[in-house]
């Protein structure tokens, strides 16, 4: 069993304390005695009323008792400032540690080759394939007005608009404590040999922000808060059941 060295230190003061105490009461009674027999108090015994009163007085005006004593009660007050000053000490690391500062935000993007960043479902008799990234707050503070975009695509496909692509979903705040947010980045249909990042819908030439799945292409997606923002870089393809996949690369910034 290992010993603390708050242990020890308790221990050594506690002894020391105890061998002052010895000392002194061996001292004063070596002295009383000494003193007992100069002035011949024991030879008269029936004076022994008198002889308490003298040896009394002799004590309290002996300048060694004054020594004596202002070196135990200095002890005293010693040992009880620094059990003070050490108890103040410590009650302060332990408010430090207790009440830590709040650390600034920080965006983490997550995906992993599984559910719910990839997921199939069936629609009207045909599968719709959908790739998903996860947002979340690794920071002490708020993220707010989170927005995804879609930065660069290497190779470039014609696309209306042209880049970046600011994704749908965004606009969502996150918290530390929050569960990370999921965020379609893209969708694929198993009749179709296009896929289509998960930009605004519905505008028209709406077939121009669709892109050939015939070849693996890389993109950069950035994740943007008002208090800071990152990016990361990503595979994406298609298999021969036309289902979508991505693959992280790592983060840009």
């Amino acid at each position: 069993m290992q010993i603390k060295a708050s242990d020890i230190l308790v221990r050594l003061r506690k002894w020391t304390l105890a061998a002052a105490s010895f000392v002194v009461a061996t001292v004063a009674t070596l002295w009383i005695a000494a003193l007992a027999d100069e002035k011949k108090w024991f030879t008269h015994p029936s004076a022994q009323l008198v002889m308490g009163m003298n040896i009394v007085a002799e004590i309290l005006n002996s300048p060694w008792l004054h020594w004596i004593g202002g070196g135990i009660v200095g002890l005293c007050i010693g040992i009880w400032l620094d059990s003070f000053l050490r108890k103040r000490v410590a009650d302060g690391l332990a408010s430090v540690v207790a009440k830590p500062t709040e650390s600034a935000p920080r965006i983490e993007i997550c995906f992993e080759k599984r559910a719910p960043y990839e997921v199939v479902n069936v629609q009207q008799h045909h599968v719709l394939s959908t790739a998903r990234i996860g947002v979340k707050n690794s920071g002490g503070a708020a993220l707010s007005n989170c927005k995804v975009h879609i930065d660069r695509i290497s190779p470039e496909p014609p696309i209306l608009g042209g880049w970046p692509i600011l994704l749908e979903g965004g606009g969502f705040s996150l918290r530390h404590d929050d569960p990370e947010k999921l965020v379609d980045v893209a969708a694929h249909w198993d009749h179709m040999d296009k896929f289509r990042f998960n930009g605004p819908h519905g505008s028209f030439a709406e077939s121009l922000h669709y892109i050939d799945d015939k070849e693996q292409r890389t993109f950069v997606l950035r994740v943007e808060a008002l208090e800071c923002q990152r990016s990361a870089s990503f595979k994406i393809w298609t298999d021969e059941t036309r289902a979508i996949h991505l693959e992280y690369i790592g983060y840009v910034s």
